[in-house]
C-alpha cells in the first residue's frame, strides 16, 4: 500500500468519525461546538458545567485539531458552531471571518489561556500569597508583550506569504531575549538572511512594524495588554503547565471570572458571550 493510499484510507476515517458524531448529535438534537484541541475542549466543558450543568445533554464538545480545521468544518456544516484562539487576528480579520462563518465565535484575548492569566484568580485558584503574581508579571510583562510584538507580526507575515521566517523563540524571554529596542542591529541580522531568500520581505520595515505593535501594546490598559499582547499558551508554559492548568480548573470550579473578577455565574464568564449561542443560556442581568 503506497503512502497516498494511507493518506486517503486516513482521511476516509476521519470524515466517517464526524459523520457519526453529526448522527449523533441530530438524533440527541444536540449542538455541535467545535474548539481547536484537547486543553481548549476540558477548559470549556469545565466552564460549561459552571454555567449549566445539565449542559451535557445539548451540547457535543468536538475537537477540530486546529483553528484552519475549525473553519474548514463550519464552512461544510453552518448549523455547527465553532470557538477559536484570535492569536495574530485584528479586529478586522475577525469581522471578515464572522461574516463568512455567523456561528463563529473568537477569544477576545490571544487565546483561551489568556482568560486565566488574571493574577488575582491564579493567586486565589492556587492558594499564593496576595501580590505573588503579580510580583511575577511587574518583572516580566515588558519582556513578554515584546515577544508578543515580534510573534504578532512575523506570523502575520508567514500567513500571508506562507514563508518560512525566524524561530518562533525569537526574542522568547528565556529562550532567545533578542529584542529590536534593546540592539536593533542584532536584531536586524537575525532577520537579514531571510530577507535575502524573501525578496518581497523588507526587513526594516519589518522591525518598524514590531515596533509599532510594542507601542500600541504599551498604550493599551493593564488587563487589555495581558489579554491582548501576552502568548498565553508559552507564558504559561513558563513555568509548570500541570500547575497552569490546576489553576485554571481551581479558578473555574470557585467562580472566579477568567481576566475580569466578577464572579463566573454573574457575567456568564469572559467567554460565555462566546458560549451563549450554543448554550441557549440566557446571560444574567447585567452580563456583558
Amino acid at each position: 500500500m503506497s503512502s497516498r493510499d494511507v493518506d486517503r484510507d486516513i482521511q476516509r476515517i476521519r470524515e466517517a468519525h464526524w459523520d457519526r458524531i453529526l448522527e449523533l448529535s441530530i438524533k440527541a438534537r444536540k449542538r455541535l461546538l467545535l474548539v481547536e484541541g484537547d486543553d481548549d475542549k476540558s477548559v470549556i466543558e469545565q466552564l460549561l458545567e459552571s454555567v449549566d450543568q445539565l449542559w451535557v445533554s445539548r451540547v457535543y464538545v468536538g475537537v477540530a485539531g486546529d483553528r484552519d480545521k475549525v473553519l474548514r468544518k463550519l464552512e461544510k456544516n453552518p448549523d455547527w458552531y465553532g470557538l477559536v484562539d484570535r492569536d495574530v487576528w485584528d479586529d478586522e480579520d475577525i469581522a471578515r471571518k464572522r461574516a463568512a462563518l455567523p456561528n463563529l465565535e473568537v477569544t477576545e484575548g490571544w487565546c483561551l489561556e489568556n482568560h486565566f492569566c488574571d493574577p488575582g484568580a491564579l493567586e486565589s485558584a492556587l492558594s499564593l500569597s496576595a501580590g505573588a503574581v503579580q510580583a511575577v508579571l511587574d518583572a516580566e510583562l515588558d519582556g513578554w508583550l515584546g515577544y508578543g510584538a515580534i510573534w504578532w507580526t512575523l506570523q502575520r507575515l508567514r500567513e500571508g506569504f506562507s514563508a518560512v521566517l525566524p524561530p518562533s523563540d525569537l526574542g522568547h524571554p528565556q529562550k532567545d531575549p533578542c529584542l529590536p529596542w534593546r540592539d536593533e542591529g542584532a536584531f536586524l541580522e537575525r532577520l537579514r538572511p531571510y530577507g535575502d531568500r524573501l525578496r518581497t520581505m523588507d526587513v526594516d520595515r519589518v522591525v518598524r512594524e514590531i515596533r509599532a505593535r510594542k507601542t500600541a501594546l504599551d498604550a493599551l490598559a493593564a488587563g487589555e495588554r495581558l489579554a491582548k499582547g501576552v502568548h498565553g499558551k508559552r507564558f504559561f508554559l513558563r513555568g509548570d503547565r500541570a500547575c497552569a492548568q490546576r489553576g485554571e480548573r481551581a479558578a473555574i470550579r470557585g467562580g472566579v471570572a477568567p481576566s475580569r473578577g466578577p464572579p463566573l455565574e454573574r457575567q456568564v464568564a469572559g467567554l460565555p458571550r462566546e458560549l451563549r449561542k450554543a448554550l441557549a443560556v440566557k446571560a444574567p442581568s447585567g452580563a456583558g
